[in-house]
């Protein structure tokens, strides 16, 4: 850490300039196989949001099972029946995303041919 202090004052006119080389500037992320399939700005942030709709109703469908185990496990027998709705219901919701990605783009291959 110390040994940077004596080069901060040749460093001090490109900062204050707005000189200073972007460390980051050809650095990108690797898609790995999605990489051909996300090749535009608004096609990866579709993928994220898909992604994190995805991962939220995860996060329901994982409550709806603890809550149904906490009812379980103190004999609330009642609640029963309404967290294994929410189960289904989230589910539901959970397939649905997983299979919305294959089902838009045979829909997309269809229409393209």
């Amino acid at each position: 850490m110390l040994d940077v202090l004596p080069h901060l004052p040749a460093l001090a006119p490109q900062v204050l300039t707005g000189r200073v080389p972007n460390p980051l500037q050809d650095i990108t992320p690797d898609l790995g196989p999605f990489a051909p399939l996300l090749d535009t700005k608004w096609k990866q942030l579709l993928a994220a949001a898909w992604f994190f709709w995805l991962l939220y109703a995860i996060w329901h469908l994982l409550r709806a099972i603890g809550e149904a185990y906490r009812q379980r496990e103190t004999g609330i027998y009642g609640g029963l029946e309404q967290a294994r709705q929410e189960i289904t219901k989230n589910a539901f919701v959970v397939a649905g995303l997983v299979a919305a990605p294959a089902l838009i783009g045979a829909v997309i291959a269809f229409a393209a041919s």
